[in-house]
């Protein structure tokens, strides 16, 4: 296969042609069709300085000095594997793997918590609402139930008198009984619904995920919530129980979920 030489006569193309730092990254980043942007991104905020191959123990020192920001960190990190990965492969670098045996930073989930200010800013906010979406939010925020379960409410599974919502099948496989709050039922019977669902969607249909999702991003930016996802008001009422109980048991409990939690998974709240 025939190659392509710049000015300086060095190889860009081919197989077995040993690269420079730089060059190797700008061929691995062009290659990444799928996240080159990602990886621009992090060549400019990391990499460009670098003119020789970096050791084990400089790749280390490097992704040490950025452990306060690990998701970042990382990113990086994984870059460098992949990008030395590829060109071993190749055979534009000799091997073994310098950034094999990086240990990532430890991080947590991504996932937003409402702060008590912005929790309040929702609520006093409903009423400005289409009706549907806020019956819903209402829903997600006193339970902490998941977007699939309070999408798929049936009226014959809701008492409003005792405030029981029996969910015959979870996540987990099992039925769980959420007891909604006096301002979720309220809510819940002041909305008109088929007999079918509480959230109705296209006829014979519950509110689709699709649908839900593209109402809560019209209005948060009214809200002051745009990094907010439907999918944060569950951890959001599970750290907020926490907070205020400090029970861990009765959280899982109301969550219809077993998995360990850690206290700073539970306490974080983020803005």
């Amino acid at each position: 296969m025939p190659v392509e030489e710049d000015r300086q006569g060095r190889h860009h193309e081919g197989e077995g042609i040993v690269l420079t730092f730089q060059e190797l990254l700008d061929g691995f980043v062009e290659k990444s069709k799928v996240i080159y942007r990602k990886y621009c991104q992090l060549r400019e905020q990391y990499f460009l300085t670098w003119a020789d191959h970096p050791t084990f123990l400089q790749i280390e020192d490097w992704h040490g000095q950025f452990a306060h920001v690990p998701h970042q960190a990382n990113s990086g990190l994984w870059l460098l594997k992949a990008m030395y990965t590829w060109a071993i492969r190749h055979g534009h670098h000799p091997g073994p793997n310098p950034a094999t045996g990086v240990k990532a930073h430890r991080t947590f989930s991504r996932e937003r918590v409402m702060t008590s200010q912005k929790v309040a800013r929702l609520l006093s906010a409903l009423d400005l609402l289409p009706a549907k979406l806020s019956v819903l939010l209402v829903v997600l925020l006193t339970t902490g139930c998941r977007l699939s379960e309070a999408r798929q409410m049936q009226p014959t599974h809701v008492n409003l008198s005792t405030g029981a919502w029996l969910q015959p099948k979870t996540k987990n496989g099992k039925p769980h009984t959420t007891y909604l709050s006096v301002q979720a039922r309220e809510a819940i019977a002041q909305l008109p619904h088929s007999e079918a669902y509480i959230f109705d969607g296209v006829p014979g249909q519950c509110y689709s995920l699709n649908g839900a999702g593209k109402a809560w991003q019209a209005v948060r930016p009214m809200l002051g919530l745009q990094d907010v996802h439907l999918h944060d008001f569950r951890r959001t009422f599970a750290t907020h129980l926490y907070m205020a109980t400090k029970d861990e048991f009765l959280v899982k409990r109301c969550l219809n979920s077993y998995k360990s939690q850690r206290d700073g998974d539970l306490c974080a709240d983020q803005s």
